[in-house]
């Protein structure tokens, strides 16, 4: 039976979720710091960490960095608002995250997530953990400058691109994303003006194989000086070859 680490500061959250997983076949268990988290990491296997961000003493990004350095195994999600994104992309960008989850959830969709993932999880250790397959479990994420050159990466982007970094930094993000430069600078525009866009786009790597993607592109954090943009985004159709 999968095992599911739950951890956030507020008991109500806890409750909530613990409700929503409650006829799902996991072991549950949970945390209510990250200090407890760690805890129950250092006692008990465990698959799947859902944490929230923001939290007294320890962020969950920094939660999972840790999480991630000593138990590299685990699944690590983190739920959070918008207002987050920083300390996550970068935690993205970094792999110490797979997947980034928008509060507030909706329940249907986030328990149908989880078995999602269960069921990759469980095909991964049947097919001796296939690099294809565990793509699903990740979130891809770039940052970008002001003039839409692509200044970091992450290596699952790359995977998913069949691309190295050194092929993708310093490059337009007319190369990774099908728009052209007008539509590129209206999806920009929207986001400067809203802070935040979503859309479906299909993307194409280098072996000309087509897969769908949910991608969020966001405004930069004001006190974040490194970068103007992030994107992220997660895979929602497995690679299909182009004839």
């Amino acid at each position: 039976m999968p095992s599911l680490l739950l951890v956030d500061d507020e008991p109500h959250i806890i409750d909530a979720l613990k409700r929503l997983f409650r006829r799902e076949k996991y072991t549950l268990h949970y945390a209510y710091s990250a200090k407890e988290g760690l805890d129950i990491l250092e006692q008990q296997h465990i698959d799947i960490i859902l944490s929230d961000q923001r939290m007294p003493s320890m962020l969950g990004s920094e939660f999972l960095a840790k999480a991630q350095a000593h138990y590299p195994q685990t699944l690590r999600i983190i739920l959070s608002g918008y207002a987050d994104t920083k300390e996550i992309i970068n935690g993205i960008l970094n792999n110490h995250i797979h997947q980034f989850l928008e509060k507030p959830w909706r329940a249907n969709e986030l328990r149908e997530h989880l078995r999602h993932l269960i069921n990759i999880m469980h095909k991964n250790q049947h097919t001796q953990k296939n690099q294809s397959d565990h793509l699903y479990t990740r979130t891809a994420a770039l940052s970008f400058s002001k003039n839409g050159t692509i200044k970091s990466i992450n290596l699952y982007f790359c995977a998913l691109l069949g691309q190295k970094p050194e092929q993708i930094l310093s490059a337009p993000l007319t190369s990774v994303i099908n728009y052209n430069q007008e539509q590129l600078e209206e999806i920009l525009s929207y986001v400067n003006n809203h802070g935040h866009w979503q859309g479906k786009v299909t993307l194409t790597n280098s072996t000309q194989d087509h897969f769908m993607m949910t991608l969020a592109i966001l405004k930069k954090a004001e006190d974040h000086e490194k970068h103007d943009g992030f994107i992220y985004g997660s895979l929602l159709t497995a690679l299909s070859h182009n004839p």
